[in-house]
């Protein structure tokens, strides 16, 4: 049922499943709520149901347009019978492929209009990237979660962009280990071709040959890579060393940070990368690929430590030194905690979003 006291803002989502955009959504929602601000969801494509009814409490109102067996120009009818009959100001977009079309429907209905981008420009079609740009300059405001994204609108001439880093509330903390093995975690889809889990999974023998290390490689998450990534497990003879445990929930995932000694995220490209900043949280050492969107949480041997994409020799190298010096370890993951919690509490995100939203409000 709509909310009837505070503001409303319609936020309008690809999908929905359990992935970093909907956490996103979900945590700044949560914190808006209690601002007064009541945000009405809508979802064009597919539903994660069970993940959904989870997250329900924080929306006001949610329509599922995928329930109808509608095409999609009919569903884009759907959104603007949805935005027409909403008391809404402001529309948020947070869409990929769906974008330009529903940025003109919300246009035509004289709405304020913020889109968030999570996925640098770079990576798109250049179908996409005309669709992404058209709908910059056609929004009132254009929010991009990290400051290579930012960068890369305003080479293309788009200037109305803000960062604002996505919400990131992890409250678990490390626990003591049962023995004395240095154990390595990532977290992430099994796609190597953003993942890069091979430049991850071959240090661990380079470690076990060259350095005469014993370390624990797992990696939470399932994907399209799976059996790529067992046969050169199998191929390296690290079965002992490396597991993947597939698709599992937050509860488990937060079991293998907080019993960990390191993450690491060797990725070709992130939007963001929320799960290295939620082991940051944790206090754990962290290590990323020199992706650019590292470049707002991770500054080299301060807060954490970076190495360049697809290059395992130099994360064996990196992961040898670490190993041997605790101390060194453990002093920079308290810096890299201390920012962590502080720049992406969601409280402060929220915040950043209450006064766009407000400025936005105030405009004839």
């Amino acid at each position: 049922m709509k909310a009837s006291t505070g503001k409303e803002i319609v936020y309008v989502m690809e999908c929905w499943g359990n992935a970093g955009t909907e956490q996103y959504v979900y945590l700044l929602a949560k914190e808006l709520k209690k601002k007064h601000i009541n945000v009405h969801l809508v979802i064009l494509g597919s539903v994660d149901c069970d993940y959904l009814d989870n997250c329900r409490s924080v929306f006001s109102e949610i329509n599922l347009l995928s329930e109808s067996k509608n095409s999609f120009l009919n569903k884009q009818k759907e959104l603007v019978k949805i935005l027409k009959a909403s008391d809404c100001e402001v529309v948020h977009f947070h869409l990929y492929s769906n974008l330009l079309i529903s940025v003109l429907s919300a246009k035509y209905l004289g709405k304020k209009i913020v889109s968030t981008y999570h996925i640098p420009l770079s990576i798109w079609t250049l179908r996409h990237k005309i669709a992404w740009l058209l709908s910059s300059f056609i929004s009132n405001c254009n929010i991009a979660v990290a400051s290579i994204i930012k960068d890369e609108f305003l080479e293309k001439k788009s200037s109305n962009v803000t960062v604002i880093n996505p919400p990131v509330n992890m409250i678990s903390r490390r626990v003591e280990k049962p023995d004395s093995t240095f154990r390595v975690v990532g977290v992430g889809r099994l796609s190597n071709m953003q993942k890069d889990w091979p430049t991850l999974i071959k240090p661990v023998h380079i470690l076990k040959q060259t350095y005469k290390s014993d370390v624990k490689l797992t990696i939470c998450g399932g994907g399209p890579d799976v059996e790529e990534l067992n046969r050169l497990i199998h191929t390296l003879n690290l079965q002992d060393n490396c597991l993947l445990t597939g698709h599992v929930d937050k509860a488990t995932v937060e079991q293998h940070l907080v019993a960990s000694d390191l993450f690491v995220l060797p990725s070709k490209f992130e939007g963001f990368g929320i799960a290295p900043v939620e082991a940051m949280q944790i206090g754990l050492p962290t290590i990323t690929a020199n992706y650019p969107a590292s470049q707002d949480y991770i500054s080299h041997d301060v807060t954490g430590w970076t190495f360049p994409i697809g290059d395992e020799k130099a994360l064996a190298k990196l992961l040898d030194g670490l190993i041997n010096d605790e101390s060194h370890r453990e002093q920079i993951a308290k810096k890299g905690q201390a920012l962590a919690l502080d720049k992406f509490a969601p409280q402060k995100i929220a915040e950043q979003h209450n006064k766009l939203y407000s400025e936005l409000m105030k405009i004839e």
